[in-house]
């Protein structure tokens, strides 16, 4: 077989990093309504991208730890919930809907994403450009998180129209998830792009952390001042205009992860860290004294005591009893193994990523799911290895400790917009570490 440089060839949009960039854009601001079952937007991309990378004959040969439990990822899940949904269907002697099919599919992209990202190759200022995009169009956004919140511009009938699938028309929810939108949206909290003011924080809190980690190793001083700003700006929104205590956990995680990593540059972590840290602080103070720090913030450290959960302070305590109680009341004989499945006669969400896959998925579904994560912590010591200051693969694996953390308090891999990025940022994390020869095989490209 003789190799080529995609180089040579002059790669397509379709075989660059602006591809997975524009993908990335597309899976978080498509609208939440616009669907053909499973099908949206982002899937004809994934199918085009796949079409022209066969055409120009371009192919990996991955061989690297970790990709065959990727590759099957997908498969597997998406083969559980469409055995779970049909037989619970069945069991309850309902009448079986189309929609069947389309609970394989919406675990089956997982894989498409796999096949399509490997084949692309990129290189260090690739990953940089990346992560650079993903900062900046959060950035870029802020405003508008803005103009939501104190209801300008008409913003917040645009955001509750496009990206909540409950108010926005068409879909059918039980009367607690619209009561708990409603709740959110029209009284105190912006959800953003992603219809979810939580899952929109968490996006901020890893920008927040990445503007952190640049400011840790800049040496030019416009660069230090810009990235101090946008920080500051990002956690301003998660304290005032999310409320969101998940992305404050995160943001803090994160730093400290990020300055253990980096602890041999021992100036650099206690003077420049010491000093972020301090101003992080100050800002929280003056937000505090303003009394502009959302009150479910402050009532969760008011409300906390020795005798009740920070859990049952937020709300989730009940909440995930009451999905408990519904497992048992709907159970069949198969449900211990492949759950529920997602019929929509019983709720399909948790607001907990493990109890989630176990109702919907069950023990065969959470085997998958906490193999996934297993894998992603496993790559611990080989980002250790490379990590000094700002490298890609730090940067993902932080992406992906922060949605780890978040399937405490959510079902990132249940929601279409975030389970997308959420497995993308962990092809992306051993395509990194692969191609920086880290891990134990390496994937060569070429064409046939």
């Amino acid at each position: 077989m003789e190799q080529h440089s995609l180089v040579d060839k002059g790669p397509s949009f379709y075989n660059t990093w602006k591809f997975v960039a524009f993908f990335i854009f597309v899976v978080f601001f498509q609208p939440t309504n616009v669907a053909l079952y499973a099908f949206r937007f982002s899937d004809l991309l994934l199918f085009l991208a796949l079409m022209f990378q066969a055409k120009s004959s371009l192919r990996s040969i991955t061989n690297y730890k970790g990709y065959k439990v990727l590759y099957n990822l997908g498969i597997a899940l998406g083969s559980i919930a469409f055995i779970s949904t049909l037989f619970e269907y069945l069991y309850l002697a309902a009448p079986i809907k189309p929609q069947i099919f389309a609970h394989f599919y919406r675990w089956y992209r997982f894989t498409l994403i796999l096949m399509v990202v490997t084949n692309i190759k990129m290189e260090k200022e690739d990953y940089e450009k990346l992560i650079r995009f993903f900062v900046i169009m959060l950035i870029v956004y802020l405003p508008f998180v803005y103009f939501e919140f104190y209801d300008l511009f008409n913003v917040k009938y645009f955001i509750v129209s496009t990206y909540l699938p409950v108010l926005g028309g068409g879909v059918i929810a039980s009367d607690e998830y619209i009561y708990s939108f409603e709740r959110e949206v029209f009284t105190y909290r912006a959800v953003g792009f992603t219809g979810n003011a939580n899952m929109s924080a968490i996006l901020y809190a890893m920008a927040s952390s990445i503007l952190f980690a640049n400011i840790m190793y800049s040496k030019k001083l416009v660069n230090t001042i810009v990235s101090l700003v946008f920080l500051f700006a990002s956690l301003t929104a998660i304290l005032t205009v999310f409320g969101s205590r998940t992305s404050i956990v995160v943001f803090v995680f994160n730093t400290l992860l990020f300055l253990y990593l980096n602890q041999k540059d021992k100036t650099a972590v206690t003077v420049k860290g010491a000093s972020i840290i301090a101003a992080t602080v100050f800002l929280f103070l003056v937000l505090l004294s303003a009394d502009l720090i959302q009150g479910r913030i402050i009532s969760t450290v008011e409300e906390y005591d020795d005798t009740k959960s920070v859990t049952a302070v937020a709300g989730r305590d009940e909440f995930w009893q009451s999905r408990i109680d519904d497992f048992v009341k709907y159970a069949n004989p198969a449900s211990i193994f492949i759950g529920l499945g997602y019929t929509k006669i019983i709720e399909d969400f948790a607001d907990n990523g493990f109890l989630g896959t176990f109702l919907n998925l069950g023990i065969v579904g959470l085997y998958f799911h906490l193999g996934f994560i297993f894998i992603i912590l496993k790559q611990y010591k080989p980002v250790k290895k490379v990590s000094k200051w700002v490298t890609h693969p730090l940067i993902f694996f932080m992406i992906l400790t922060s949605s780890i953390y978040f399937e405490s308090t959510a079902d990132p891999l249940e929601n279409f917009k975030y389970a997308q990025f959420y497995v993308l940022m962990a092809v992306l994390l051993f395509k990194s570490l692969n191609e920086l020869g880290v891990l134990e095989k390496e994937v060569n490209y070429g064409r046939v």
